[in-house]
């Protein structure tokens, strides 16, 4: 929905009252934060995006850095068996990385990060340590695109040239209270 200044200024009031509130995909937001440089965001904005692409950057980063530290275990502990769960594990983790994009909360991802965690350090044996490191791999990579989500309604909602460059992607929604 396209907006003029004014009414961007309108809708930055309802949402300061709790009135309306932003939503934009979460892989488009990523894709933002990943993809279009900090300069252009400054030149756009006024504003800085550097916190936020690098925390968006580091987790795309770690997070294959997870799995690949999950994989090593796996072939280290597991020996010949590793030529079968390796690529399942990849493939695995391919699919979960995928289907976790743009749906739910971190909540349950965080308690079932922290069991894989504690279970890895209280009974590290050759299946908790690689599950942990999945896990964890698949957490910080859903994270990513929270945190994107998340920083970009912030920069949107106080930016008309946020709002405007990315007006096609931005949902608008009325808060009945």
């Amino acid at each position: 929905m396209h907006l003029t200044k004014i009414e961007h200024q309108e809708l930055q009031d309802k949402i300061s009252n709790g009135e309306r509130s932003l939503s934009i995909p979460r892989n488009v937001a990523r894709q933002f934060y990943a993809k279009v440089s900090n300069k252009a965001i400054m030149t756009t904005t006024g504003d800085s995006a550097i916190v936020d692409k690098s925390l968006v950057i580091t987790g795309l980063i770690l997070s294959p850095i997870f799995l690949g530290l999950c994989l090593l275990h796996v072939i280290y502990e597991f020996g010949w068996w590793a030529t079968i769960s390796a690529p399942l594990i990849g493939l695995f983790w391919a699919v979960l990385t995928g289907l976790t994009n743009e749906e739910g909360e971190w909540y349950i991802a965080t308690v079932l990060t922290g069991f894989a965690i504690a279970a890895a350090i209280l009974e590290p044996n050759g299946y908790t340590i690689p599950l942990a490191t999945f896990v964890v791999s698949i957490w910080v990579n859903r994270v990513t695109y929270i945190v994107a989500e998340r920083q970009l309604v912030s920069l949107v909602s106080s930016s008309y040239a946020a709002y405007d460059m990315l007006a096609d992607h931005i949902e608008i929604e009325e808060i009945s209270g």
